[in-house]
């Protein structure tokens, strides 16, 4: 609860092993829904499609509708039920009204909840185009990152630094371009407060 009402970021992504109840004990109080015992849908009953996209969410900004057709032709086997909570919003449903992506706001923080896999164990997403550049947004919406204050880098990206203590702007001079980012991820994020440090946290299920 602490890190999550603090700022912190929390992605939880569902699939075959999940335990929702032990989930639910968890991670409940700050989970955009509460998970049900079983998940629907199977192979054997057909696939279902993506019904719904709030398109108008900073997640999709960046999608044209060319792309929507993309999300929309995604085939899902399997996902696990859940109810959603009251100020909690539904990014994206199945055709037949079941939340698949969910997102909630938790004091400074922000908390998504994929309530299907991330891999081909239960859809076909990543093998869709839309697929990294759908994780890359829900990672820097989860983040904060489309605050105007930035508080990333970008490869490629020149920095102007300026001397500890020093009141002027920074000159051009004491630029320096990022060349390199760890190869886990594209951008890198750092908070500094006068607590600390605050990090963001994927919790992959």
């Amino acid at each position: 609860d602490e890190f999550v009402m603090l700022g912190g970021a929390l992605i939880t992504v569902l699939g075959p092993r999940t335990p929702p109840a032990e989930l639910n004990k968890s991670l409940g109080s700050v989970l955009p829904a509460r998970l049900s015992d079983d998940s629907s849908g199977s192979a054997s009953k057909g696939q279902r499609l993506i019904g719904e996209i709030q398109r108008d969410h900073p997640v999709f900004d960046i999608f044209k509708p060319v792309h929507h057709s993309y999300f929309m032709t995604t085939q899902f086997s399997r996902v696990i039920r859940s109810t959603p909570g009251e100020s909690s919003e539904i990014l994206i449903k199945l055709e037949d009204a079941t939340p698949l992506l969910l997102a909630r706001t938790i004091g400074k923080g922000r908390s998504l909840l994929f309530t299907s896999s991330l891999n081909m164990d239960w859809n076909d997403l990543p093998t869709k185009s839309v697929f990294l550049p759908l994780v890359h947004q829900m990672l820097k919406y989860s983040t904060s990152l489309f605050e105007e204050d930035k508080h990333y880098l970008v490869v490629g990206e020149t920095v102007p630094l300026a001397s500890p203590g020093s009141a002027s702007p920074p000159l051009t001079e004491t630029s320096a371009t990022i060349s390199r980012l760890c190869s886990c991820g594209m951008m890198l994020r750092s908070i500094v407060r006068r607590s600390g440090f605050c990090a963001s946290a994927v919790a992959w299920v």
